[in-house]
């Protein structure tokens, strides 16, 4: 009797994972944001959003999202976009007396969202 029980129970699971798909992975990688100061307007920086990953087609969606602490002020928090484009492009405004801006970054997209810290000096 327990040999009929593990040749059939053999045999489930032996079915069960040769019909059984893999998910596919999906994942979203940022590298380090550059920070580009604007000729001529002090207060205007330009923030670079870069990422790679895998399991992605260069048309799936992704949405960059980009939030600082007040009083920096991000003109287009967030930015649908498509996964090959692989960047975006954020424009802040850093009032005089700021010290060290804060923000974060984030990236949402078909199932999950990430976000990490950044941090950089205004120079004047």
């Amino acid at each position: 009797m327990k040999f009929t029980h593990i040749i059939i129970l053999s045999l489930l699971l032996l079915a069960v994972f040769t019909v059984a798909k893999r998910i596919p992975s999906h994942e979203v990688l940022p590298t380090p944001v550059l920070v580009h100061a604007v000729k001529n307007n002090p207060n205007k920086y330009i923030v670079e959003n870069i990422w790679y990953g895998n399991g992605y087609e260069d048309d799936d969606k992704v949405t960059a999202i980009l939030k600082c602490e007040s009083p920096v002020v991000v003109n287009a928090t967030s930015q649908p976009t498509v996964f090959g484009t692989r960047r975006v492009f954020f424009e802040l405004t850093v009032p005089d007396g700021v010290g060290t801006v804060v923000c974060r970054r984030g990236i949402f997209d078909i199932d999950s969202f990430r976000f990490w810290v950044i941090s950089f000096e205004p120079t004047k």
